[in-house]
């Protein structure tokens, strides 16, 4: 894998199929990141985390990397997690109703996937905390705006896990309708795609060069 590269892989939940501990089973886990998954109140949530990191273990041996790693998991301040004994390579997962993302990279990287839900209400005016101006203002451009704001949405919050804050940084001071996208002195570079149906969204700290998509099926 060369710097530059980015692949994401991906796959959809049958919540009729497997329970959330099966997947459990499968994982090398440590007791702490096992715990933090089990803290989570719904059922749903925690089976998308385990897929997630079904997902970081699949992409680990695509890389020819062991699985076993994924037991060394650290979270930062920030609580984003990371692996030391990997690096440079870095991994960030997203997961939004039945799709689960893994998106892999030598370099600082976020995802963000959000099923496109035509019956979210937007109200523009409310979103200031959220939109630059620069942003509002495409919005309004149009009449059926759903499919635009989720790309922001998802463009937005791929940035931001990228940079490693999260929303703890102000969402609204970042315009994300330049590439890259500039933070300070940080610049970082997005690519958005349609998953049938969700909007995926990855960023990096490095120019983007090649990307590529896998579905993996459960």
């Amino acid at each position: 894998m060369k710097k530059g590269c980015v692949w994401v892989f991906f796959t959809y939940i049958d919540e009729n199929l497997m329970m959330y501990s099966d997947y459990q089973a499968k994982i090398n886990m440590s007791t702490q990141d096992i715990l933090r998954i089990e803290k989570r109140q719904r059922r749903i949530d925690k089976k998308r985390s385990f897929i997630g990191r079904f997902l970081l273990q699949y992409a680990l041996s695509k890389l020819d990397i062991s699985p076993s790693v994924i037991s060394e998991i650290e979270w930062d301040k920030y609580h984003k997690p990371f692996i030391k004994s990997i690096y440079p390579l870095q991994f960030n997962i997203s997961h939004s109703e039945q799709c689960v993302a893994c998106a892999v990279a030598l370099c600082s990287i976020g995802v963000d996937v959000e099923k496109i839900d035509r019956s979210f209400l937007i109200e523009i005016d409310e979103l200031v905390e959220f939109f630059s101006f620069s942003e509002i203002e495409h919005l309004k451009e149009f009449s059926n705006p759903y499919m635009t704001f989720f790309k922001i949405w998802t463009l937005k919050e791929s940035v931001l896990k990228a940079k490693g804050t999260g929303f703890r940084f102000p969402a609204n001071k970042i315009n994300i309708l330049n590439n890259p996208v500039s933070i300070s002195n940080e610049k970082y570079y997005t690519f958005q795609k349609i998953l049938n149906g969700y909007s995926c969204s990855i960023a990096t700290d490095f120019p983007i060069n090649n990307i590529h998509f896998e579905r993996v099926y459960l």
